[in-house]
């Protein structure tokens, strides 16, 4: 598949894609996704992260890690063949509706934290990229941290020494601080973490 560049317009009252897709012109709606990522709370409750479209959970409740997931442009959904050698394992027999993902939880393992890093460097320039961090996120290397201002993150959103959760949606390849971030030390409601969350669209 082609895919040219998707261009945004106005067409009955609503906002669609323009897009060319091997040499076929196509309309759609964007599609809105929210990510959702919780500190660790008072109340010892392993917090999860999760991707959401419109609201319905589209992917596991992922507790302590370090998560990304892949858009695939081409087919226009979230790439379901993301398999990356080194990471923490992840039951694929659970019937999982798209995105799939893979995982690290550099809290314990220090072979886990390289393996983040050699899974964005395998990723092609251009892809856009959603990082998701929760329950121990201040686990992170100088070559993680390289390797997300690389996507878009920045050094200023990834300083704190209290368990936090951290999204960042951007591309490889964007550069230091021109992907969108969101990110919640530990505060918490009522003895209940707060949700850091992040929706955006296309």
């Amino acid at each position: 598949m082609k895919l040219t560049a998707a261009k945004r317009i106005t067409a009955g009252g609503d906002d669609v894609l323009r897009m060319v897709l091997n040499n076929q012109v196509i309309y759609r709606r964007p599609r809105q996704f929210t990510v959702r990522a919780k500190p660790y709370p008072q109340d010892s409750y392993v917090p999860p992260a999760r991707v959401e479209e419109y609201g319905m959970g589209i992917s596991p409740n992922m507790p302590r890690a370090w998560t990304f997931f892949i858009w695939d442009e081409s087919a226009g959904d979230w790439d379901n063949s993301v398999n990356f050698a080194g990471s923490l394992n992840v039951d694929r027999s659970k019937s999982i509706h798209l995105p799939q993902y893979d995982t690290w939880d550099v809290n314990v393992a220090d072979q886990q934290q390289q393996a983040f890093v050699d899974g964005i460097d395998r990723l092609a320039d251009g892809a856009v990229i959603v990082i998701v961090a929760s329950h121990a996120a201040e686990n992170y290397t100088a070559d993680m941290v390289a390797r997300i201002k690389y996507c878009g993150g920045s050094t200023a959103k990834l300083n704190w020494t209290t368990r936090s959760s951290y999204i960042l949606v951007g591309r490889v390849g964007l550069g230091e601080g021109n992907g969108y971030h969101e990110v919640l030390d530990n505060v918490t409601l009522n003895g209940v973490s707060n949700c850091a969350e992040l929706t955006f669209s296309w």
